[in-house]
């Protein structure tokens, strides 16, 4: 077994102890949420900036969010814009860029 088959299972534990919570719907989410600028490099070895984004697990859930669908997060509300990277990455990590 490799380490990017293990991630979704350690990433789960961390995000349990240090993650927040995303509301889609009525699903929860375990997750990192960022409100900050950071930059992402991308599996093209490009970088994307962003301000706000959410950093979770690979779900049917998150992956079924479209454009401008709403997600709950400490209490405020945040419109999805894009997966980065669509799909996610091999070890099921998954950016959701988000807007105000």
């Amino acid at each position: 077994m490799s380490v990017a088959d293990k991630m979704p299972e350690i990433r789960e534990m961390i995000f349990g102890v240090i993650g927040d919570r995303a509301f889609i719907g009525s699903e929860e989410v375990k997750g990192k949420f960022f409100r900050r600028y950071r930059e992402i490099q991308l599996p093209d070895g490009s970088v994307s900036a962003l301000d706000i984004s959410f950093d979770c697990q690979v779900s049917d859930i998150v992956l079924a969010l479209v454009e401008d669908d709403t997600i709950i997060i400490k209490g405020s509300e945040y419109k999805f814009r894009r997966h980065i990277p669509i799909g996610g990455d091999e070890s099921g990590l998954v950016t959701l860029e988000l807007k105000r």
